[in-house]
């Protein structure tokens, strides 16, 4: 079933449908339509902001970086069966306009290779370098930015189908470059991801963003917001990456689907679902 998306733009009614196939409705379904929308009661809410919105923005105009009292470890202490990414990942790569224009949300794939699985992750991810900051905390440079460098997402690497790779529940070590085993193969969790796309089949592999809150907390007290858009900044530069490499990509708007630790400030705030490329595209 493809969902159909329709909105009322002034005079006129657009109805647009997953494949991004659009059509602007005339005549009497058009006039339905739209006087519908006149008599619908809008749901509580609309066209307010609320709490939490006000919240947001209120913490975002008043951000300002403090020295810590205490740093946060800067990486999560991992231990496992380790998969060496590093050698794997290739060097080849297209430019950046052509990466741009071919990128597309897709939602049909296949299962992809552990080479190119290297490559999207170690190419958006790792660690180049490091160094400790003044109040203490190890800042470090990686490929997508992070508020005062304190980069708050780990990588856990949900292994379906992935060949040369044994299915499982990974962590990806940024320094070393290296999966880390760390639970059993995710099926139901990836089935439950694949479903809020809706795709037709769960996807083979998914990267999902675990944020550790307290790392950028520490440095800026009203920060919460930057860490959803670092964590923008991450999952678009693994989206990117994977159009680069050829793989069937979509990002999911997910949390507290993977990861639910009894503190607050450790949650997955958002995943990449991806695999080889076989079909259904979106804008």
């Amino acid at each position: 079933m493809t969902a159909l998306t329709v909105r009322v733009e002034g005079q006129d009614v657009v109805a647009s449908d997953d494949e991004g196939r659009t059509v602007r409705l005339d005549g009497r379904l058009a006039d339905s339509l739209q006087e519908a929308w006149r008599r619908a009661s809008p749901p509580r809410g609309a066209g307010q902001a609320t709490a939490a919105a006000l919240g947001a923005i209120g913490e975002a105009r008043a951000m300002r970086p403090r020295e810590a009292r205490e740093a946060p470890a800067w990486r999560t202490p991992l231990d496992g069966a380790r998969v060496a990414l590093g050698p794997l990942s290739h060097d080849a790569s297209r430019p950046l306009a052509e990466v741009l224009a071919r990128r597309r949300s897709e939602r049909a794939w296949s299962p992809p290779a552990l080479t190119d699985v290297a490559t999207v992750l170690v190419r958006a991810a790792r660690v180049a370098s490091w160094a400790q900051a003044s109040d203490g905390y190890v800042s470090s440079h990686r490929p997508a930015p992070s508020a005062g460098a304190r980069h708050p997402l780990d990588l856990h690497f949900l292994a379906g189908q992935v060949d040369g790779l044994v299915s499982g529940t990974y962590v990806f070590d940024p320094v070393g470059c290296e999966l880390v085993l760390a639970d059993e193969p995710p099926d139901g969790l990836l089935t439950e991801l694949g479903q809020i796309v809706g795709a037709a089949d769960p996807p083979p592999a998914a990267v999902v963003a675990v944020a550790h809150a307290e790392r950028t907390l520490s440095r800026y007290p009203g920060g919460l917001s930057l860490v959803w858009r670092d964590a923008g900044a991450l999952l678009g530069t693994l989206h990117l990456c994977c159009s680069d490499v050829g793989l069937a990509s979509c990002l999911v708007g997910s949390c507290g689907v993977v990861v639910n630790e009894r503190s607050p400030l450790v949650v997955d705030v958002g995943c990449l679902l991806f695999g080889a490329r076989s079909g259904q595209v979106a804008p």
